[in-house]
């Protein structure tokens, strides 16, 4: 198969979660590194991202209650996007063509520190001019500098497979995917190689910004 036209180094695209034809998510965010395969992007502090009503919510007040009604929501096709502004950490988001995950470095916006992995699984990307669509599949797996490792969000999963949002062939990809992320932790290999221990967005950069439109699918 023919590797599409990678995405120039310095560009702005958009990551969007998008279920059942209708957008969930999306984050601008500005290309590292592309071969038409894997692609590296990042986002920083000061980028604006449009997210669910409820996930706001949670972020504001901790209510997990709000964060679990957004699967109700979602389950329903009645969503709301809001405006959030990203804070405190600067990210480096890897994705991979046909992989049912990608890979979140969190940094220290203020130092530069490295302050976790965080993968999140995910259908496989689709490109687009405007960037790449998927979907979170809610389950997470956080990785600390030190290579220890804890899952996250399980709850969040089994209820969405109770809303049949997610189906059994999904669950089934997951179950390998979980395999193949911790495989690569332990090699310490791809985005887990040793090295980059420190990173911060080039201060000529502007933080990326959502074009007009993107919301349609």
């Amino acid at each position: 198969m023919t590797r599409p036209v990678p995405f120039a180094p310095g560009a702005t695209i958009v990551r969007r979660d998008v279920f059942d034809g209708r957008v969930w998510s999306a984050c601008p965010a500005r290309v590292l590194s592309d071969d038409g395969h894997e692609l590296v992007f990042a986002y920083w502090t000061g980028t604006c991202v449009r997210v669910p009503a409820s996930w706001i919510r949670w972020l504001e007040t901790g209510d997990e209650v709000a964060r679990l009604s957004g699967l109700d929501d979602l389950a329903g096709r009645r969503w709301a996007l809001g405006d959030w502004t990203w804070v405190r950490t600067s990210v480096i988001h890897a994705t991979t063509a046909a992989r049912w995950f990608s890979v979140n470095s969190f940094f220290d916006a203020a130092s530069g520190e490295r302050l976790c992995w965080y993968v999140n699984f995910e259908r496989p990307h689709v490109r687009g001019a405007h960037g790449i669509d998927t979907f979170d599949l809610l389950l997470d797996l956080v990785v600390r500098p030190d290579g220890s490792w804890s899952w996250k969000d399980e709850d969040e999963l089994a209820h969405a497979c109770r809303l049949g949002l997610v189906t059994s062939a999904e669950q089934a990809a997951l179950a390998g995917a979980r395999d193949e992320a911790i495989g690569l932790v332990t090699a310490q290999a791809g985005p887990f190689a040793p090295g980059l221990d420190a990173w911060r967005p080039d201060a000529a950069w502007p933080a990326p910004a959502l074009p007009a439109g993107i919301e349609q699918t």
